[in-house]
């Protein structure tokens, strides 16, 4: 358990260090404008993913233990949720595409932001699973 806890902190720490260098280097390359609309792609893309998936995490989390002798049908029962989550999501890529509420915002912010929030959605998942099965490799 220890070995495992200290892979998982090594691995969440250099992926932090490297979000930490890329924020840097994309601040010195990106105009003022240019940076904004990715701060707001990312940030509006983690909200969506956070507030429409977290749950499924949570449920891999919950059940794992139960689920012993199962797994299968702890994954496919997850990742059918997660289908079932990218329609909501795919319609508000539509609508934002479609009606632009904001003058500002140009169709390509909502597109991005729709795949944006089903990527990392789907990367989250992942993580969830290669925790909840004890893949530090699988994690990193």
């Amino acid at each position: 358990m220890l070995r495992l806890s200290l892979v998982y902190f090594l691995i969440r720490g250099a992926n932090g260090l490297l979000s930490v260098l890329a924020l840097a280097l994309l601040s010195r390359f990106l105009t003022s404008e240019d940076y904004g609309r990715y701060a707001l792609i990312v940030a509006a893309s983690a909200f969506i993913a956070t507030v429409g998936f977290q749950w499924i995490n949570v449920s891999v989390a919950r059940f794992y233990d139960a689920s012993e002798g199962q797994r299968g049908a702890l994954v496919y029962e997850a990742l059918r949720f997660y289908g079932v989550m990218v329609f909501p999501v795919a319609a508000l890529m539509v609508v934002l595409v479609a009606l632009r509420p904001w003058p500002w915002m140009s169709p390509d912010v909502g597109i991005l932001v729709g795949f944006g929030a089903l990527g990392l959605a789907l990367h989250a998942l992942g993580l969830q699973f290669a925790n909840a099965f004890g893949a530090p490799k699988v994690y990193g």
